[in-house]
């Protein structure tokens, strides 16, 4: 079984724009397993308990950091998703801030 931990968001690297969402994930199992496909999404909470929320954006794979989909038995590997935003989510996020809930994302 995986488990996915957040470790921080930056501006994206050049030559990439927008931002950048640093993740680790970590194999927990004790033995080898393979990543197929990768889906990530961005979701904002409606509310403070998260029973509703609003897809804001897919996430894509910084290629860069790819080293193929294999992991030994407690293997940790780092992986940067790139959000492509634009102005209306952003301004969409800082709206639902203003009300005091956080952005979530999913690792589907």
């Amino acid at each position: 079984m995986f488990y996915v931990r957040f470790d921080e968001i930056e501006k994206a690297k050049a030559p990439n724009t927008g931002i950048s969402i640093l993740l680790t994930l970590v194999n927990r199992d004790q033995r080898m397993a393979t990543i197929l496909s990768y889906d990530f999404e961005l979701w904002l909470l409606k509310n403070e308990a998260a029973t509703e929320s609003e897809f804001i954006s897919p996430l894509q794979r910084d290629l860069r950091q790819d080293d193929g989909g294999k992991f030994q038995n407690y293997q940790e590997r780092k992986i940067g998703l790139l959000w492509h935003f634009t102005p209306r989510q952003i301004q969409r996020i800082q709206d639902q801030r203003a009300v005091g809930y956080l952005l979530s994302f999913d690792a589907g």
